[in-house]
């Protein structure tokens, strides 16, 4: 009977990662919150993105013709690769604004 070796490589081949920092991390996102329905809302959300140094790949404004009550509607968008920390820095402004009814829920995505 053979011995695999933890993590399928033996243990004299793993290598120490120094100083690494979630922040630094970098990939696609998938970002979706809730907005008010009303002119300008969008212009001020994308001027975030361009602050944050974040490029929007895909965007859907309203699947389904789907509305909340109050007139609130869903907001989805994938970006292209970016910084974790400029996501982060995204959402902790995104969240400052009145036309934002919720925290963004955020999820790396892997593009195949």
């Amino acid at each position: 009977k053979k011995n695999l070796p933890t993590l399928g490589i033996k243990f004299n081949f793993l290598k120490t990662i120094e100083n690494f920092k979630i922040d630094d991390h970098y990939g696609s996102f998938f970002i979706r919150f809730s907005v008010i329905d009303k002119k300008g809302v969008l212009a001020e959300i994308t001027s975030l993105f361009k602050v944050n140094n974040i490029s929007i790949g895909t965007m859907i404004q309203n699947p389904n013709n789907y509305k909340e009550k109050n007139n609130i509607l869903p907001l989805i968008i994938i970006t292209h690769e970016t910084y974790l920390k400029n996501i982060n820095n995204f959402v902790d402004q995104i969240i400052s604004l009145n036309q934002v009814k919720d925290k963004p829920f955020v999820m790396q995505i892997y593009k195949v």
